[in-house]
């Protein structure tokens, strides 16, 4: 079995992170903003960072609906070796994360998750300003798009495009396995429409919009492994606290009210 009937055989993303571990080192060329250069990811050499459901209990309790959010990547203290963000996230307030540098846009996403979860069709839940109770983080699942360690004050859009374009098929299994409800695309719903699932979101030609959308609203439903998802096209953490969470949760309420999703 080659490596990528591997990945796709793997049926736990404990399974499918221990092999995608073992991938070849690869040098990549890009063109960005004028200039070339070369991208070596080396997951041996630099590291893996696992990711994906938080607390998996929690997640398919059925309290509330799973949601997945995709960033681009996570600045690590200590680079050059393997990190599993989950265990620690497990540990909501007690965990050692809140003295890391770099790990802000977590306690955001843990905010954006509340609102979510406590929002229906005839209430958004108001904006909590006091830090936010990350054992939220237990509902949740967090997918990086750079999953390699190192090089991590790399943020350039067509890098992360590289790196998805390089991961498409892991990144591409990471979803299926996670199966979630809801997709909240943090500033990477072109790159994943783009390099992972091979669509033109400019396109209304394309499958993804063959089935109810919100063009105009941010967010559409796309069928993966023969069901819709709620995809919600949104920025990342690090944007204006109060203004970003209602715009998230008012476009998830949006989609409650169309009934585009299910509570």
């Amino acid at each position: 079995m080659n490596y990528f009937e591997r990945i796709e055989s793997c049926t736990t993303l404990d399974d499918l992170f221990a092999v995608w571990k073992t991938k070849a080192a690869v040098q990549h060329r890009y063109v960005s903003r004028g200039k070339t250069g070369f991208i070596e990811t080396d997951f041996a050499q630099n590291g893996f960072i696992s990711d994906g459901i938080i607390n998996n209990n929690v997640w398919n309790g059925g309290q509330y609906p799973k949601i997945l959010f995709v960033m681009k990547n996570l600045k690590a203290d200590e680079e050059s070796v393997d990190i599993d963000i989950r265990p620690e996230m497990r540990k909501g307030n007690e965990s050692s994360l809140w003295t890391k540098r770099g790990w802000d846009g977590l306690y955001t996403i843990a905010k954006w998750a509340i609102g979510i979860c406590l929002t229906d069709k005839e209430r958004i839940e108001p904006f909590f300003w006091k830090a936010p109770n990350t054992d939220w983080w237990n509902n949740i699942a967090i997918m990086l798009i750079k999953k390699e360690n190192g090089n991590n004050d790399i943020i350039n859009p067509d890098i992360i495009d590289l790196y998805a374009d390089s991961d498409n098929v892991e990144l591409k299994r990471e979803i299926e396995i996670i199966d979630p409800d809801i997709v909240v695309c943090c500033s990477t719903y072109r790159t994943l429409m783009t390099f992972v699932y091979g669509f033109d979101p400019e396109s209304t030609s394309n499958p993804i919009y063959s089935s109810e959308t919100m063009e105009n609203n941010w967010c559409n439903l796309i069928p993966i492994n023969g069901r819709d998802r709620l995809f919600i096209n949104y920025v990342e953490p690090g944007w204006p606290e109060l203004v970003a969470y209602y715009g998230l949760v008012n476009i998830y309420q949006q989609a409650l009210i169309k009934d585009l999703i299910k509570r």
